[in-house]
């Protein structure tokens, strides 16, 4: 071992020293780099959180005009910009995320905006995700809505947390309008922007824009009462429907309870007719397979994937305007969640002069049967994770980084180690939506009767054709779909002169079934 003498004189060495005050040096200009990052992220949350949030009419400060903003894909390869590259012209920002759906789907509308108006508009898609996360899912990602964005070479900004800190969101999509002179003219959201408002906005005008709601809770109650001076006295009770509100977002429902008034507030807002009885307790009548409408134009009572435009209804202001109406509901404390929603029902019924009820009816079924005498080959041995794969690539994730590839047997549509019962909920009863073609088709009731509980391995067409093809498939793997006529439980609507009694009469269709007649 080495004297503690001779340690000591190796030290004294002159080269020994210099190393050793190199290694202090170092250690010292690390902790004080790890301080000043730590200072400067602190510093920087903080400039942040005091920043105001600015309301229509503000005018964006003046230091946030040259903050460098991350960017990708920026034509000319830039990774920041800043603001004052547009001052002067009408600025959008379309404040979005990767796992919005209708942020993706509105997108191109804005675009189209800029395109048209491209020498005095600009906009700017905002998000807080990562530059890495965001060229991922750009580059890869298969779905649909980023694919448009992927051909037109979108340009986003990415990483922030200024612009969102500047115009809080509640939710998305959250469309923010800057005019020419720096103030903000509108917030609100992407679908009630078109040519004619960009134009009265460009020419100094001030167009109706509604503004966005963000939660339903902040509206007060509808219905006020105004008698001319006369004294009113609370409590105040009522039940009302009426049309669209536009603008208001948020959750789709709110019950609260006010003990100070001694009332309960239920409201419903913006929904088609049949999501009303839905959120009234039938669940049944949210879904196209347990539903009946004995009406003459179904497209009026719900949400449907339109052909000409190639998306859903709900992006079709006309639509919305025509076909979605609120609820609320003001009464007394003692009114329990049933009544409430038997009032709600009894209001619905009155209102849009049907009749509308839970009742057993004679429907074909397709009813999930075991097949052959063989050893069946969907039962699975239980290992490795659940995957539920359509046609290479994980079900129902964005990311871009999910494309598996085809399964041992070769199949491209597969779910492996997945409940039985999560197997007939999303491959067989949501199949539209497993197969990416959401309210664009329905399948009849499924009824599983294989007594199986387990975990299952199977293949499944590439895309969904009809049921013969499906059978085709499911039979060499143990298993059987098999149309039958059963009596279960359905939601039925009726208008008067529209009934029908005969199972025969019924066609399904992507509404549900509906009288043959109305076709």
């Amino acid at each position: 071992m080495e004297s503690k003498m001779a340690f000591m004189g190796r030290l004294c060495l002159p080269g020994s020293i210099l190393h050793f005050l190199k290694i202090i040096l170092t250690s010292i200009l690390l902790a004080i780099l790890l301080w000043s990052l730590t200072e400067a992220s602190a510093q920087s949350e903080q400039s942040v959180a005091s920043l105001p949030e600015l309301k229509i009419g503000d005018k964006i400060p003046e230091e946030i005009w040259t903050l460098p903003l991350t960017v990708v894909n920026y034509p000319d390869g830039e990774k920041t910009i800043t603001l004052n590259d547009y001052k002067g012209k009408l600025i959008v920002f379309e404040l979005w995320a990767t796992w919005c759906g209708p942020c993706v789907t509105t997108l191109p509308h804005v675009l189209d905006l800029q395109e048209h108006f491209k020498d005095e508009m600009v906009v700017l898609p905002v998000t807080a995700e990562n530059r890495n996360l965001i060229a991922s899912i750009l580059k890869n990602s298969p779905s649909k809505g980023i694919e448009a964005l992927r051909k037109r070479s979108f340009t986003t900004l990415v990483g922030d947390s200024v612009l969102y800190a500047l115009f809080p969101t509640g939710s998305l999509p959250h469309t923010v309008v800057l005019g020419k002179d720096g103030r903000v003219k509108a917030i609100t959201l992407p679908e009630y922007l078109n040519e004619e408002t960009i134009q009265e906005l460009l020419g100094g005008e001030t167009p109706y824009i509604p503004q966005k709601v963000k939660k339903v809770t902040q509206l007060p109650p509808l219905l006020t009462f105004s008698l001319g001076g006369i004294q009113t006295y609370k409590p105040i009770y009522y039940s009302t429907i009426m049309g669209e509100l536009d603008g208001v977002t948020g959750r789709m429902t709110n019950y609260q309870v006010d003990s100070a008034n001694n009332r309960i507030r239920y409201i419903a807002r913006n929904n088609p007719i049949l999501l009303h009885y839905a959120f009234s307790g039938w669940n049944m009548a949210a879904m196209p397979s347990r539903r009946i409408l004995e009406v003459s134009d179904p497209s009026k009572y719900t949400y449907y994937y339109d052909e000409v435009t190639g998306k859903g209804i709900s992006y079709n202001l006309e639509w919305r305007r025509e076909s979605r109406y609120t609820y609320e509901a003001v009464l007394p404390l003692s009114f329990t969640k049933e009544s409430l929603f038997l009032k709600m029902r009894e209001d619905l019924n009155n209102f849009f002069n049907v009749k509308a009820r839970i009742e057993k009816r004679e429907v074909e079924c397709w009813v999930l049967k075991r097949f052959g005498d063989a050893k069946p080959s969907f039962i699975s041995s239980g290992k490795g994770e659940s995957l539920s794969v359509v046609n290479g690539s994980l079900y129902r994730r964005l990311k871009g980084d999910t494309l598996l590839g085809p399964a041992d047997s070769g199949a491209l549509t597969y779910v492996r180690n997945e409940k039985m019962n999560l197997f007939v909920i999303n491959c067989l009863r949501h199949m539209d939506v497993f197969y990416g073609k959401r309210k664009q088709f329905a399948v009849p009731p499924i009824i599983d009767e294989t007594g199986y509980t387990g975990k299952v391995d199977i293949d499944l067409p590439e895309k969904y054709t009809n049921l013969e093809d499906l059978r085709n498939i499911l039979r060499p793997q143990g298993l059987d779909l098999v149309p039958e006529v059963r009596e279960i439980e359905m939601f039925v609507i009726t208008e008067p002169g529209n009934e029908t009694s005969d199972s025969n009469e019924l066609r399904l269709t992507k509404f549900g079934f509906v009288p043959a007649r109305n076709l």
